[in-house]
């Protein structure tokens, strides 16, 4: 067999490559020789609701729980929310709290909004650092800063995800 190139340059002799990769073949690939593979998925949960919701207290949105299989396992936890308050002298403040870890803490504001505009959406990350095999259990928690009837939190389209993972 003869291969030939654009150039007009040719092979004609294959006496180190296998008959196998000659006939069109390919030889079986084995992940058994594969090590040092990292950031397996232990456990995850998500929870989501897309209806507005409001109160003018402090209120538990989405709950997720992981169970960590080693003192090892680390956690990242995904939130997305939208909120907002129809005051103009007002808040609304979206944040994660945690059992059984130990997370960096982060919280988010809605910005000062007059009556009847729309919602400020919100990303955020945090990662649950703790070094034990508690179950953690994370709530998104939304609240305004005042619990006066006229100035409720509002929220809709809200995710919590937390995985939990060995790095």
């Amino acid at each position: 067999m003869t291969l030939y190139f654009g150039d007009g340059s040719n092979i004609s002799s294959f006496s180190s490559v296998p008959s196998s990769l000659l006939s069109g073949a390919l030889p079986a690939i084995s992940g058994a020789a594969l090590t040092g593979v990292s950031g397996v998925v232990v456990d995850a949960a998500s929870s989501y609701l897309t209806s507005e919701n409001n109160s003018r207290y402090g209120t538990n949105v989405l709950t997720v729980s992981v169970s960590p299989t080693s003192s090892n396992n680390k956690v990242i936890i995904i939130c997305n929310c939208e909120i907002k308050n129809n005051h103009a002298q007002y808040v609304t403040t979206a944040q994660i709290s945690t059992s059984g870890g130990s997370d960096l803490g982060d919280y988010r504001n809605s910005y000062r909004i007059s009556s009847n505009n729309g919602y400020d959406r919100h990303t955020f990350v945090e990662y649950d650092y703790a070094s034990n095999t508690s179950t953690r259990t994370y709530h998104l928690h939304i609240s305004p800063n005042n619990s006066h009837t006229s100035t409720p939190a509002y929220w809709k389209n809200c995710a919590l995800i937390a995985i939990c993972f060995n790095p």
